[in-house]
């Protein structure tokens, strides 16, 4: 996770009489705009952690002022609350705590003048959905929780699968990933002030490792995600299947055997990773039109000849985003790959996507080490709870049946019949989420001074990196296959 404070505004505790003045700091989280905080809520974070975290190595807290701060003081102190949040950020135990999760989800509702009842939809990769009772400020892991619950899923499978806001596709056939939501958010606030009527909430399996589907298949309604998700690969090409394999695996979809078509697929080309079909590569050569997949271990690269590049996560040194040096206006994911003994080289991937391909790569990295470790994954069971908040607006919503997710045979799930939830046309629900908030620019995640963009830091590879943002990389250390 990359936090980043690039700018900040004047705003008034009374905008209609104009007082009250004070300076709110714009918070990005991967890129994209999170929350304005003031600096005396920084200041009750600095506390909070402290106390929580006595031994931590905290940077230095900007002191406070009597008087009233210059431009310079004031982009000072912006300088330094952005690199005290982002040495937070490489705290582990810091960042996945209730002190920090609760301070940015509290920061982000505060455009509400309340917490609200409302409902939100969470929808399949089929396009259908089902409709979630709750409150505005619930975050990312009480939603998914709440939906494992409302599904039938098993409890301890709930986080072998995580939200995304997906964006329907122009033509209207699919939806593309936009960016995975984040433990700390409130996917309702978060999709509320997106203002794009075409984004939407959709849950998705969040590991990598195909291995891992045994345990889903030996529960039903884990099973159908498995099966659905393939299906709709399948539709968007991400996974290839050959002439001699679609008459084996219609055979299979026919006769409902959703094990044995999941398990057919798994030796597919593709399955089990995420794809970007339009990006340009430097490798081979400069202006290289490739398609570029993350999945178990590797990330790869399908250029316009079909040959395939392959490169294994495990001989990335480091990685990082930036803007392209020939297109400032273009992101580009950058990453220092062990191409031989002693040969090290800088592959470069421009795309749209690059922080979210990032982020993948970091996901690959974190459940590669959990598995190394042998660490199992988190559970609601052992999730760190935080306090509800104490005044609920209630809202009247309107009426409408519940959107079809599962059929009858998903009800039945936990007694003997597997769950089924179709792969045809999508529901008729539309989200219903209240649009509104207000419309923030998104920045890269970093500050762009006055000569120059700063480049970001690059993503770590383990529990203990480096963040320097002069150097614009997080070295991995030396892992190699046989560490991991």
């Amino acid at each position: 996770m990359h936090l980043s404070i690039p700018d900040s505004n004047e705003w008034f505790s009374d905008p209609e009489r104009k007082r009250g003045q004070y300076t709110a700091f714009n918070l990005y989280c991967n890129g994209v705009y999170h929350c304005s905080v003031r600096f005396s809520q920084l200041h009750k974070l600095n506390e909070a952690v402290i106390k929580q975290y006595p031994t931590a190595d905290f940077l230095p807290f900007p002191p406070k002022k009597i008087f009233a701060l210059t431009d310079a003081e004031l982009e000072q102190r912006r300088v330094m609350l952005e690199k005290y949040i982002q040495k937070i950020t490489d705290m582990p135990q810091v960042v996945s705590g209730a002190v920090f999760t609760t301070f940015l989800l509290e920061a982000q509702d505060e455009v509400k003048s309340a917490c609200e009842e409302v409902q939100l939809e969470v929808f399949l990769v089929n396009g259908k959905s089902v409709t979630l009772d709750g409150l505005s400020t619930d975050q990312t892991d009480e939603v998914l929780e709440a939906l494992s619950e409302k599904i039938d899923l098993q409890s301890d499978l709930t986080y072998n699968f995580g939200l995304v806001v997906v964006e329907d596709k122009v033509e209207g056939k699919g939806t593309d990933i936009v960016r995975t939501v984040q433990h700390f958010e409130s996917p309702y606030i978060s999709l509320s002030r997106s203002k794009n009527e075409k984004q939407h909430i959709q849950i998705r399996k969040a590991y990598w490792d195909i291995s891992l589907d045994e345990e889903m298949m030996a529960d039903p309604v884990a099973l159908n995600l498995l099966y659905l998700e393939a299906i709709q690969h399948i539709k968007s090409k991400c996974i290839e299947v050959p002439a001699d394999k679609k008459a084996d695996l219609g055979e299979l979809k026919s006769s409902g055997d959703k094990e044995g078509f999941v398990k057919a697929c798994q030796q597919l080309k593709g399955y089990g990773y995420w794809q970007w079909p339009e990006c340009v590569c430097n490798f081979p050569e400069a202006g290289t039109k490739a398609s570029v997949r993350i999945g178990s271990k590797m990330l790869t690269a399908t250029l316009g000849d079909a040959k395939e590049l392959v490169f294994p996560v495990t001989r990335m040194r480091c990685w990082r985003v930036s803007h392209s040096e020939e297109e400032p206006d273009k992101l580009e994911l950058s990453f220092h790959f062990l191409k031989a003994k002693d040969e090290l080289v800088w592959i470069k991937i421009q795309s749209d996507a690059a922080i979210l391909m990032s982020m993948c790569l970091q996901s690959v990295v974190d459940e590669l080490i959990r598995l190394r470790n042998k660490r199992p994954v988190k559970t609601p069971q052992a999730r760190e709870k935080r306090q509800k908040p104490t005044e609920v607006r209630s809202t009247a919503v309107a009426d409408k049946p519940a959107a079809v997710v599962l059929t009858e045979e998903a009800a039945k799930a936990k007694k003997d019949a597997p769950a089924d939830g179709g792969d045809g046309e999508a529901s008729s629900t539309s989200f219903t989420a209240a649009k509104g908030g207000e419309e923030k620019k998104s920045f890269l995640g970093f500050t762009k001074s006055k000569d120059k963009a700063a480049e970001p830091a690059a993503s770590p590879a383990n529990e203990a990196f480096n963040t320097s943002i002069e150097e614009n990389a997080v070295v991995f250390g030396d892992i190699g296959d046989d560490d991991l």
